[in-house]
């Protein structure tokens, strides 16, 4: 039953982009027909965001609410669901301790956090080709350079969906500005 709460928490970060202090606390004073409503904690902001379909079974299971757990415990659990489900890769990680930077290997699963939901929710709008502006709009966040640092960087999505704007392709009419 741990398991199964921490993937569906875990799972509410990936499908709405919010902290874990913001969608730990979602109930049905935030549903509001087929999108969430919901002052952030951190910066003040009401957000508002579509509830995708998956989201919409989480909720149900949970009476239109997110079960409760800490954040250490969810962490503890998703690190575990992570390495059950193979996310096993060997990452190079340099880290500052004592003054001094140390090169180590982690799995994969262990650098997972309940922030990486939020990151991750990021990143998939933004190689679904959502605007940056609209993905602002969903994670509250002001400034176009703290968004960046969130998106993943793939060079192999990102030549694809250059390849693919009607720019490369021809078909848009250039204006000359």
């Amino acid at each position: 039953l741990h398991f199964d709460r921490a993937r569906d928490i875990f799972l509410a970060g990936c499908y709405t982009a919010l902290r874990h202090s913001d969608y730990s606390r979602i109930g049905p004073e935030h549903i509001k027909g087929n999108h969430l409503e919901i002052i952030t904690y951190k910066n003040q902001k009401k957000v508002r965001i579509p509830i995708r379909p998956e989201l919409r079974t989480i909720l149900n299971k949970w009476e239109n609410r997110i079960p409760k757990m800490t954040s250490q415990e969810l962490g503890r659990y998703i690190k575990e669901i992570g390495k059950m489900a193979g996310i096993d890769d060997h990452i190079e990680i340099k880290e500052s301790k004592g003054g001094r930077d140390i090169d180590s290997i982690k799995y994969k699963y262990e650098l997972i956090t309940t922030h990486t939901a939020r990151r991750s929710a990021a990143t998939n709008m933004y190689y679904s080709k959502m605007t940056v502006k609209d993905i602002m709009a969903i994670t509250g966040h002001s400034k176009i350079e703290t968004l960046e640092m969130y998106i993943g960087k793939d060079d192999q999505k990102r030549d694809q969906r250059i390849q693919e704007s009607s720019f490369f392709k021809g078909s848009s009419h250039l204006k000359v500005v």
